[in-house]
């Protein structure tokens, strides 16, 4: 070894990643330093993130563990429950919980602030070279110092004595001197070049000659051990795309297969496998950011610690910042889906899926649904600076966001010029957007709050979700996460287990001068979401004529005043006399307390016009507070007789005729252009013409009623009626049976 070498070793005594040491300048009682992610931490937090109380590591109860001083020596374990970080786990200090539900969990450790980590301190009579001479070694070191002011306490500040041993021992093993992977690069390249395949090692001193890390050496050791003659890994890199076919280019050609990698799996097995590393393993799941789905949703209705002030913004926010710092400029971060929502979604009308309720992008979803590829932050409050005040908020629907704020009904209309921070972003599906958004998700919101103090959302309104969602306001900053150099690679451990990972460059901006509503309008011209946009995002001092309208063609209707909720029971509509036979909101009407006497008379009277005209009476649902024009007035004309009754849901021979038009649209014997039609006008049914073309129906014991997504010519969503259920928008609504000439309404 050259006399010189070890004057490349100072520097990284300062960031070894085999050493738990301290930012330069910090005070590990204090706070952890993320260049060893907290592993230097040695203060006395001794609660999780969520408000759970550490478990000691001396006890075995009631989470038993190998996390023990004995097995972990100098790594700040011992008869205490203060939080720690002994193995590494990337996200920093943590510890086992005495809940016995919740095995272990992150704490809220603050980071150190950073200085050079190259740089010694000021104060320090160390470096910043120190010759050592021929031999690398804790003696060699020992003896290099001695006589000057530099100590080997001062290079290993915190560290025990048998602590500065094993640091010294690792970096002249591993870090004096150059490994041989690092020519190369990977154990691949290394195995296929010496068994007379892969590329010809013409880069051999390309820049990253002497940059690999300890980290990078540590992977490949062991699995050259403990799999010698293994074919396959530790890296196997499959571009920019992550499935099956992409995994079984890459390995064709080398001594590499499926079965090997899959072992015990047959074809299928070995295609789900792939399916779920690719889906949730070689992603960030956006629920790691935070950590619990509790966190997540809590924060996007406007809660968390931040707003509640757990402790201070800077440890509430510690995790985000290690994130922000850490990973979010080359992490592709995945749409929010939690395990824990899948079964609640499917049994209450939210989907097949496990998204939560703000960011429902499920198209087949009845409640919460995405359909206009939107989503919004609105902040009222900032924990730093004044809050930059760039919207009106005009009036919120409070049945569009009934898991926020629980309520099933109501509204809010705002008059007063209170300080409001809109921002939002938008996607195009199959596009680059698509790909990218929930990195834009996590821009709009958790960035906002951890590096600008934004918080607190408009009250009634979750802070952030899907536009659907949101209170209507003027206008709104836009925003856009854009990656590139997407990479995959699946690696393979020295126990022979596969996981997924990637690499990938993000970049963050705003929407290169359009706001919102531009933006939405530019990525979704020629469709409905570019006009759908307008009413949500009205414009620059527009609140006050919104408001007006919004009251008087929504919510301050009564009978009588506007010919839109006027009763038409016993008139005459579009040429044609009707009787009402049940109805919610101005046009309450219950139908008979007995389900065999309501679905009696409701049959009676829509095959009372059979004999003079041959055709059943056709049935009009009249619904002024449905948001889209086709549906105010639908027409249901029936074409096949009832089958049987029997209360409840419709079966193949059975149907309970009120129940399924109130609660249970189904398609058992009640399927369109062969038991029915649907128009938007009597005079289009009297004419046959203009028939509706989409149906939609339940496929289990939801509740909901006519028509559900059911549309003229493409699924329309939240338009339907339920007796049961809210959240849709015909609150106000009447069912009507034609009454043929002569026939009396009595």
């Amino acid at each position: 070894m050259k006399q010189s070498a070890f004057a490349l070793l100072l520097p990284h005594l300062l960031v070894s990643s085999a050493a738990a040491q301290a930012c330069i300048g910090s005070n590990p009682e204090t706070c952890g330093c993320d260049a060893v992610k907290q592993n230097d931490y040695r203060g006395d937090i001794a609660v999780t993130e969520t408000g759970r109380t550490c478990q000691k590591w001396t006890e075995q109860s009631p989470h038993s563990h190998s996390r023990t001083d004995a097995n972990f020596p100098g790594k700040g374990l011992g008869d205490h429950n203060y939080c720690r970080n002994p193995d590494g786990e990337p996200g920093g200090a943590w510890c086992y919980t005495t809940d016995p539900a919740t095995r272990w969990e992150y704490c809220n450790v603050p980071s150190c602030s950073t200085t050079d980590p190259y740089v010694a301190p000021a104060s320090s009579g160390c470096g910043p070279v120190i010759e050592i001479g021929g031999t690398c070694d804790l003696a060699a070191l020992t003896a290099a110092i001695a006589g000057t002011t530099c100590t080997i306490e001062e290079l290993f500040p915190g560290q025990t004595a048998e602590e500065i041993a094993s640091t010294v021992e690792a970096l002249c093993e591993y870090d004096a001197h150059v490994q041989f992977v690092e020519i190369q690069g990977t154990y691949q390249l290394d195995h296929r070049y010496m068994d007379g395949g892969g590329d010809l090692p013409h880069k051999i001193f390309s820049t990253n000659l002497f940059t690999m890390k300890l980290a990078n050496f540590a992977l490949i050791l062991p699995f050259l051990l403990a799999n010698p003659a293994a074919a396959c890994g530790p890296v196997i890199e499959i571009g920019g795309t992550c499935d099956l076919a992409a995994l079984t280019a890459a390995i064709t050609g080398t001594d590499c297969t499926l079965e090997q990698l899959f072992p015990d799996q047959d074809a299928a097995g070995i295609a789900s496998t792939v399916e779920a590393l690719c889906e949730y393993d070689a992603h960030v799941q956006f629920v790691e950011i935070q950590g619990t789905y509790q966190l997540d949703h809590r924060y996007m209705d406007g809660g968390g610690d931040v707003a509640d002030e757990t402790y201070s913004f800077e440890m509430d926010t510690a995790r985000l910042n290690r994130f922000i710092s850490n990973s979010m400029d080359d992490s592709l971060i995945d749409w929010p889906e939690y395990e824990q929502k899948e079964d609640y979604n499917a049994a209450n009308g939210y989907g097949d899926n496990g998204y939560m309720t703000n960011f429902n992008i499920d198209p087949d979803a009845e409640k919460g649904s995405c359909q206009m590829n939107t989503v919004m932050c609105c902040f009222t409050d900032s924990a730093k600076d004044a809050l930059p005040d760039n919207t009106d908020v005009c009036h919120h629907d409070l049945s569009s966001s009934p898991q926020s704020n629980h309520v099933n009904n109501g509204w809010s209309v705002f008059t007063n010029d209170d300080a409001a921070h809109c921002v939002g972003f938008t996607w195009e599906d199959g596009a680059a957007s698509d790909t990218y958004k929930g990195n834009a998700l996590f821009y709009a919101s958790l960035y906002q709050t951890a590096s600008k103090g934004y918080m607190s959302n408009v009250p009634g309104a979750p802070m952030c979700a899907c536009m659907e969602q949101m209170p209507v306001v003027t206008e709104a900053a836009c925003v856009t996460a854009t990656g590139s150099n997407l990479k995959y690679q699946f690696t393979v451990d020295s126990d022979g287990e596969v996981s997924a990972t990637h690499s990938v460059s993000m970049a963050y901006s705003d929407c290169g001068g359009n706001d919102l509503k531009a933006q939405v309008k530019a990525v979704h011209a020629g469709t409905s979401i570019e006009t759908d946009i307008d009413e949500y995002l009205v414009g620059a001092g527009n609140c006050e004529l919104e408001n007006a309208d919004y009251l008087n063609e929504e919510q301050l209707l009564v009978t009588g005043v506007s010919s839109r909720f006027s009763d038409i029971d016993g008139a005459v509509e579009e040429g044609r006399t009707w009787k009402q036979v049940f109805g919610e909101g101005v046009f309450f009407l219950p139908p008979h307390l007995d389900a065999a006497e309501a679905d009696e008379e409701m049959r009676t009277l829509m095959e009372a016009c059979i004999p003079t005209l041959g055709r059943y009476c056709m049935l009009l649902r009249k619904c002024p507070s449905c948001t889209s024009e086709p549906h105010r007035n639908i027409v249901y004309q029936r074409l096949t007789p009832f089958p049987d009754f029997q209360a409840g849901v419709s079966t193949d021979t059975t149907m309970d005729v009120p129940e399924l038009f109130m609660n249970k649209w189904r398609a058992n014997n009640n399927v369109m252009h062969v038991d029915y039609e649907l128009y938007s006008s009597v005079t289009d049914a009297l004419s046959k013409q203009n028939e509706w073309l989409v149906s939609d129906y339940n496929n289990n014991n939801d509740n909901y009623g006519f028509p559900r997504n059911s549309g003229p010519t493409a699924h329309t969503w939240n338009q339907w009626n339920s007796y049961k259920w809210g959240g849709a928008y015909a609150n106000h609504h009447g069912f009507y049976v034609e009454v043929p000439s002569g026939a009396t309404t009595a």
